[in-house]
């Protein structure tokens, strides 16, 4: 079977869960004998229990030159988190009741994986979420995550995300009086929780 280039890589079904799984290839460089890995492309995890949207999501972070490996439960979260270098998470944080909360695995991720970024994505507005939810949201630093509401363009999907990604590390340390762990630069002075998009 011939190996495939850039971004004619091969994503393969898995019948099972109705997904498609990133699988890492070795592609030949201008015929030499160096090797290019897949897995070499920025990582980002994608949890979402809507099958058609993650599917969606995962087009279009491929194409944008990310691997997006699909997450089709909690505990797949901390598997690849344990054995990939993964850098950021895009997750619904209001999924469906037979899956853990999305906030919840984002703050846990977080406290193993303090570079962690987090984008998510809901067509919820965050005023609507629940009291644990932004609660959960307002314990991650600041600069680590970032809202984005149901419906946007492929091309916001991959701004936000590439501007998320270019946020320095989150500060250790808790500024007086900030309601979150970390950089409360961005809370929003109208007390919402969100944060500033400039």
């Amino acid at each position: 079977m011939p190996l495939l280039r850039g971004a004619e890589q091969a994503n393969r079904p898995d019948p099972a869960a109705g997904f498609t799984r990133a699988r890492a290839k070795v592609i030949p460089r201008n015929g030499s004998r160096d090797r290019v890995c897949a897995s070499d492309r920025k990582r980002i995890v994608i949890l979402e229990d809507s099958p058609d949207c993650a599917r969606l999501f995962q087009a279009i972070l491929t194409r944008g030159g990310y691997e997006a490996p699909l997450a089709t439960a909690c505990s797949e979260v901390q598997e690849w988190l344990s054995s990939n270098a993964v850098h950021a998470l895009v997750v619904d944080p209001l999924l469906s009741t037979q899956w853990c909360h999305g906030t919840d695995i984002a703050l846990r991720s977080h406290r193993t994986h303090p570079d962690l970024k987090f984008l998510f994505v809901s067509g919820t507005p965050f005023g609507d979420w629940s009291e644990t939810d932004r609660q959960n949201v307002a314990e991650l630093p600041g600069s680590s995550w970032d809202i984005l509401e149901k419906p946007f363009t492929h091309s916001t999907l991959l701004s936000r995300l590439t501007a998320l990604l270019q946020r320095p590390p989150a500060r250790s340390s808790v500024h007086p009086g900030c309601p979150r762990n970390g950089d409360c630069a961005r809370l929003n002075p109208a007390g919402t929780g969100l944060p500033f998009l400039g």
